[in-house]
């Protein structure tokens, strides 16, 4: 059977009653569609790490699942795209390196060392001499410079110090050098979701920032190849109209009017012109021009 993980973002403004019964609704799907739920866990709230319809945190939940295809994959994707309740969301195909990661995470075995895993017991030091001791001292009173490295999604192992001495003429000298190890999780991205998914967990364009534009005209923008405040910017009226007026339903009685003026601001970084106008705008619309008429 294939094994599967799906991370979604609830908002955190539902109930506590309502962000369960979220959560409850995509377990219910996944059984329903004869997938085997491996692990359900609610992370809590968490930061996001930009604003996303408004809101700067969110409820995570993660749950892991066995099928026997990836069919599931395009209706539970849907379905999560679909829900108001649900802002972000990821699912991802496990190998079986991700698969053993997840397991050691659960059992509590990540980070620990090899002895104690095996003998469930702390492992005994090993006995230093004087001057390695005396060394390893100085170096952790005052440590060398280390350069600053990029963040990467990596679990970093703690540094190990290694301490020589040797003899310059009369002068003694001590070189402590230090070395880290860095260890990447195997984590692998399902082919089906690769190209929706990353790109709007990873989006850093949030059309919804626009007075008047929400999450699902935001997605109707996108499909349309409206993905930037450039892209807004550029479009015409007329050609936004035509876009919300074939979409029908509620979206044939927007009014864009305003959007590409907001957008022009947005792209150009001027923010504090971007509030004064929305300040002015209720559902994207200025009410106060209509009102002088």
């Amino acid at each position: 059977m294939r094994q599967y993980e799906v991370t979604f973002i609830v908002d955190p403004v539902l109930s506590g009653d309502e962000i369960k019964k979220a959560a409850d609704t995509y377990s219910t799907l996944l059984k329903d569609e004869g997938c085997e739920i491996v692990h359900i866990e609610n992370i809590g709230l968490k930061e996001l790490a930009y604003t996303i319809n408004k809101r700067n945190s969110g409820i995570y939940y993660t749950m892991e699942f066995k099928t026997e295809s990836g069919a599931v994959i395009p209706k539970l994707e849907l379905s999560l795209r679909r829900d108001e309740r649900i802002m972000r969301f990821l699912s991802l195909f496990l190998d079986k390196y991700a698969v053993k990661y997840n397991e050691d995470k659960r059992n509590g075995l990540i980070g620990k060392k090899e002895s104690v895993i095996k003998n469930g017991a702390k492992p005994k030091a090993e006995a230093k001499t004087d001057v390695k001791s005396k060394s390893t001292s100085e170096a952790k009173a005052k440590p060398a410079a280390q350069p600053k490295a990029a963040p990467v999604a990596a679990a970093v192992a703690a540094p190990a110090a290694t301490t020589t001495e040797t003899k310059e003429g009369d002068v003694k000298v001590t070189r402590t050098v230090t070395e880290t190890r860095t260890v990447k999780e195997p984590v692998v991205v399902s082919s089906a979701a690769a190209t929706t998914t990353v790109n709007e967990v990873a989006e850093t364009v949030d059309l919804s920032k626009i007075e008047g534009i929400g999450p699902k005209t935001k997605d109707l923008l996108n499909e349309a190849g409206i993905s930037s405040y450039q892209d807004l910017a550029s479009s015409s009226e007329s050609r936004l109209k035509e876009i919300l007026t074939t979409a029908g339903g509620a979206f044939a009685t927007m009014n864009p009017s305003t959007w590409g003026q907001q957008a022009r601001l947005a792209a150009e970084g001027q923010w504090d012109e971007l509030k004064s106008l929305q300040d002015k705008l209720d559902g994207g619309i200025d009410r106060s021009k209509s009102e002088e008429e």
